[in-house]
């Protein structure tokens, strides 16, 4: 079986734009197949590599909910351990890994070496019946005591990963608390781990905190979410592993070219994640810019980009380039070029808009309402929580996506859906304001068709019939009667 991927790239957006207006989005799909149900066929040493953080902390000797009833309950400890247990079992042979116990330290529980000199790098073991099990036991060892230093944590993995050759690095992060680390701890450590390896998180408990995951997550390319349920925790492991081993490109570059004088504004992901990567974009010219989208295996993905655009000194009623959108591996090229057009008009008529592009401009619009009513709320205006929630609810029921609804449920009670009436619940926590945050991220697939539809209604100057210069000078489009700055009539048409 090949581990080769071939990449698709598909641009869609509406071109036409009236010439008072200075911003032009386009929608990309990237989609990447050839590896088939099966996954790649072998994982020889030094190809995938995986470490696994497990939060340690003394908070994760409570159970995840304090509820009447926990005094019985598990420890988030016990919980961390079986699931970490389960993503060793699902190791395949030769794949490199480790396990690190995270507290106010870090510390390699497996593979377990004795104290070394300082110079000595640390070692990952290879995956064999053997390995796995000693693995397992190490992990049904580990105990909580001690805090939340996440940033040492990242860099422990780091150092990990480097001391290794392997092309597809992957590291989950299990916490149940917030980085108890000196400010700015967090933000270093991210900018030594960034391309260097992704990371997926899972905020377990009540007292993790949203915002660190979700920008730990941005920074290394991985997805953040809430273990809902305990008991769902060694399932969530076993897919987070399964699918970093499912990935076989270890880096995908996205690069645009913009025709001057059209500037790149920003790119963001929008499915399967909420992510914005504007800042993490590197100028390569002032037309070259490329972004790194992490690993890839047989999956789809979506970005929104955004173009500042002027209409000075460039003709009307034609295609103009403003920017090239090309995917690249390494030096290579890896799908036919899209390209980003503008098609300027001195009409300011409606145009077409990628149905796409609303889709997931929802998602951008749910994010800030329940920001809006986070805000509202913890200033006690709850007339305005209401009302910036019963928007998000609605905009949820617009895009269809049943998971988000549910979440948003945290902080209201449904009464219309379709006209966003709710009401407050009285009894949100801390930890439905977290799970809410992270839901938010996650999106739904666009529904529709993926052929657009004909640009209706645009401007009826279409490319069928050229445009005409006027004795005043003014450019026309081909299907006018008159000239619309001084009334003359075509040539031919006097």
């Amino acid at each position: 079986m090949s581990n080769e991927l071939e990449f698709h790239l598909d641009v869609r957006q509406g071109k036409h734009l009236f010439t008072a207006r200075t911003e032009l989005h386009a929608s990309l799909e990237v989609s990447a197949e050839g590896l088939g149900a099966g996954g790649p066929a072998e994982a020889p040493a030094a190809r995938w590599a995986e470490v696994l953080i497990i939060d340690c902390s003394g908070s994760m000797g409570e159970p995840a909910h304090a509820r009447p009833d926990a005094r019985g309950a598990r420890p988030k400890i016990a919980d961390a351990r079986r699931a970490t247990a389960a993503a060793i079992d699902v190791l395949p042979d030769g794949v490199l890994f480790a396990v690190v116990e995270g507290t106010d330290g870090a510390r390699v529980v497996y593979p377990h070496e004795p104290r070394r000199e300082p110079r000595h790098k640390p070692r990952m073991a290879v995956a064999t019946p053997e390995s796995r099990a000693q693995a397992k036991a190490a992990v049904a060892r580990l105990v909580d005591g001690g805090s939340t230093h996440i940033g040492t944590w990242l860099t422990q993995a780091l150092d990990l990963f480097v001391a290794h050759p392997a092309d597809l690095r992957h590291a989950i992060l299990l916490t149940d608390g917030q980085n108890m680390e000196s400010p700015g701890a967090l933000e270093q450590a991210l900018k030594r781990c960034q391309g260097q390896f992704t990371c997926d998180a899972r905020g377990i408990g009540e007292d993790w905190d949203a915002d660190q995951l979700l920008r730990i997550t941005s920074v290394l390319r991985g997805a953040a979410d809430a273990v809902l349920d305990d008991s769902d925790l060694e399932a969530e492991f076993r897919a987070m592993t399964r699918t970093a081993l499912r990935k076989v490109t270890a880096d995908l570059l996205i690069r645009v070219t913009t025709t001057p004088p059209a500037k790149l504004r920003f790119i963001t992901q929008v499915h399967p994640t909420m992510s914005d990567l504007t800042e993490h974009a590197v100028a390569l010219s002032d037309r070259v810019t490329e972004v790194s989208t992490g690993p890839w295996g047989d999956e789809v993905r979506e970005y929104q980009v955004g173009f500042e655009v002027t209409s000075a000194d460039a003709p009307l009623f034609e295609d103009l380039r403003v920017a090239r959108i090309d995917l690249v591996v390494g030096e290579e090229t890896r799908a036919d070029p899209g390209l980003v057009l503008v098609h300027w008009t001195d009409e300011n008529v409606p145009t077409w808009v990628d149905p796409r592009s609303t889709h997931y401009t929802a998602y951008v619009d749910l994010s800030q309402a329940v920001d809006a009513g986070l805000h509202a709320y913890g200033q006690g205006d709850e007339t305005a929580a209401k009302a910036a929630w019963g928007r998000a609810v609605k905009l949820a029921g617009e895009t269809g996506d049943r998971k988000v609804l549910d979440q948003l449920q945290r902080f209201v009670e449904i009464v219309d859906l379709a006209a966003g009436e709710v009401s407050l619940r009285t009894d949100i926590s801390r930890y439905d304001v977290q799970v809410v945050k992270v839901a938010v991220t996650h999106t739904s697939r666009y529904p529709g068709d993926t052929d657009p539809p004909s640009p209706a209604p645009s401007p009826p100057q279409e490319d069928t019939v050229s445009p005409w210069t006027c004795e005043c000078g003014r450019i026309s489009p081909g299907t006018a009667l008159f000239c619309t700055q001084c009334g003359r009539r075509p040539a031919q048409s006097a």
